[in-house]
């Protein structure tokens, strides 16, 4: 008990909590995708909407990227964490290929989702980590390598657009990479693209290098009553990723158990 109090203590408040509400939304959002395209009930018809898919949803995938590029500037072995969730990821898509050819349904796969680009981005980060500690003999490197990931990752946030408006993406794997456009009639389960996020993840691991040095919380410890309130927040938050990967078979499983009674249409 003591060593959970004490890792509790360790964690840092915003971070947690931002990830979780992103997490929180998410979750949301994959439930009323399940309501409507796999229930099939005729509800949000909101979420295929400009203002959903262009203004509402980029934001939240951008704070869940941002916050696990801040948790990386103070991680001590990201290319571990790195490889560790890659080979995740790999199952994770490998699983879902299984399970469409052993269902011998056209059913939905995992090619490359949040997982994969978590992956990817953290391992960059470590690489370009090492070569940062390499070269450091100065405290001003650290400066200079907020810099260098702020100037790199706006890049890579605008290069998808830049690509595409001055030489055009005619492969179907630039498509995926640059702006997960997959092949018409392939059923994905979930799918993010490589790019911008990539771009987004350094830029908060940079401002991790900034504003968390110490690996302290900015704001004041919640009392216990707003403790309370910000708890199931910033549990999702210290569990996003095994929260991301079980929710949608518990909603699903959930779903199906309400369609056998006769709560739900059958699906």
């Amino acid at each position: 008990m003591e060593n959970v109090l004490k890792e509790n203590k360790n964690r840092i408040l915003e971070i947690d909590l931002l990830r979780g509400l992103a997490v929180f939304l998410m979750m949301l959002h994959h439930l009323i995708f399940d309501l409507r395209y796999i229930v099939g009930l005729d509800v949000f018809a909101f979420q295929e909407t400009v203002w959903f898919q262009e203004y509402l949803r980029p934001p939240v995938i951008s704070v869940f990227i941002m916050v696990s590029g801040i948790s990386s500037s103070f991680s001590r072995n990201n290319l571990r964490r790195g490889v560790r969730l890659m080979i995740a990821s790999l199952l994770l898509t490998g699983g879902s290929l299984l399970v469409r050819y052993l269902s011998k349904l056209n059913s939905g796969v995992i090619i490359f989702n949040v997982f994969h680009v978590l992956a990817i981005s953290i391992i960059v980060y470590a690489l370009l980590e090492k070569i940062y500690q390499r070269n450091k003999t100065a405290e001003a490197h650290r400066f200079k390598f907020f810099l260098f990931l702020t100037i790199l990752g706006s890049l890579l946030i605008f290069l998808p657009g830049v690509l595409q408006g001055k030489f055009g993406l005619d492969s179907t794997v630039l498509n995926i990479i640059f702006f997960a456009q997959y092949p018409a009639g392939m059923y994905l389960l979930d799918s993010m693209a490589l790019f911008p996020w990539l771009g987004f993840f350094l830029i908060g691991a940079a401002f991790g290098l900034v504003f968390y040095r110490e690996r302290r919380s900015l704001l004041p410890e919640p009392g216990p009553r707003l403790g309370k309130i910000l708890a199931p927040f910033t549990f999702l938050g210290r569990n996003a990723l095994w929260v991301y990967l079980l929710h949608q078979a518990i909603f699903l499983t959930i779903l199906w158990l309400l369609a056998q009674i006769g709560i739900l249409p059958k699906f």
